[in-house]
């Protein structure tokens, strides 16, 4: 009987993080957070907490969302509307926000695509 030997599945390890800069990092999460309350509109902490991590995880990215939620109100980009539990909206400042850190995180964004393609590319069909 033939031996086969397959290499190890790269699904199994992390995809490298797209963004090595902490800073760049910590954009790709603002922009990720931004769209999530542009696309879904206002959410919970956890409601929120939950769809970025969905996102974030390919990434290899942390997920701090309160601290975070909190920052982007301080400068402006989401609000809180009121009710119980509190809420998080996007603003205009955030959508504008948005759409300059798309345009600054999108060839690191393509990248980790390309990379996760390779990753999966064992899984798609042979025939």
């Amino acid at each position: 009987m033939l031996a086969m030997h397959f290499p190890a599945p790269s699904i199994l390890r992390p995809i490298p993080a797209p963004v090595p800069r902490r800073d760049a990092r910590r954009e790709l999460l603002e922009l990720i957070t931004l769209r999530t309350l542009e696309d879904e509109g206002p959410l919970g902490g956890a409601e929120l907490s939950n769809a970025v991590a969905a996102l974030t995880c390919a990434f290899d990215l942390s997920n701090p969302i309160y601290a975070l939620l909190h920052d982007l109100a301080d400068r402006g980009l989401a609000t809180t509307v009121p009710g119980r539990p509190p809420r998080y909206a996007i603003t205009d400042a955030g959508r504008a926000a948005a759409e300059t850190l798309a345009v600054r995180c999108w060839p690191a964004v393509r990248d980790a695509l390309v990379e996760l393609n390779v990753c999966l590319g064992c899984l798609s069909p042979r025939s």
